[in-house]
């Protein structure tokens, strides 16, 4: 039997977000690559975290979540900030300007194109991640410019993949 090129899974498109979350009066948010609308009356959209970072266990009690589609113009230090930091070992919004969704999700306010707010219908455990599945909430548009693809990260900007993302 002829052997397996996984690297044919990077043949397959994908987006660079923030997914912000909130804890009481504590909020997160990280970098994730895993965030597609599945359907479009009503707006639903799937996201996958991984069952060991902190905006997991946020989404878990709020219910909520916010997604920020990055924009090209986004630079290695500020993925950085929210994609390889944790938010256990650091506030990641004290020295970051963010937006407020009506549920209390955080949304960075540099390098996002927009915002779209989720209330979690559904978390489906999927081995090392959980798919949160979302009601479209809120939405609103907070720039201009080009959506980054996950390819533009890794060719453009040299990005490393985290151990935790599922593209890993």
């Amino acid at each position: 039997m002829k052997q397996m090129d996984t690297s044919a899974l990077f043949t397959l498109s994908y987006g660079l977000y923030t997914i912000g979350s909130f804890s009481g009066e504590k909020v997160n948010a990280q970098v994730a690559n895993a965030v597609f609308q599945i359907t479009a009356n009503p707006a639903r959209i799937a996201v996958a975290i991984n069952r060991d970072e902190l905006t997991n266990e946020f989404i878990k009690d709020s219910g909520y979540l916010a997604v920020g589609v990055l924009a090209q113009t986004a630079d290695m230090p500020f993925i950085g900030h929210f994609g390889f930091k944790s938010g256990r070992d650091i506030d990641k919004f004290a020295t970051k300007e963010y937006l407020t969704t009506p549920s209390g999700c955080p949304c960075p306010k540099d390098h996002i194109l927009a915002c779209l707010e989720l209330q979690v219908e559904s978390a489906v455990e999927v081995d090392t991640h959980t798919l949160f599945i979302g009601r479209l909430t809120h939405c609103m548009i907070t720039g201009e410019g080009v959506p980054m693809t996950y390819n533009y990260y890794q060719e453009v900007l040299r990005g490393k993949t985290p151990p935790t993302a599922p593209s890993f």
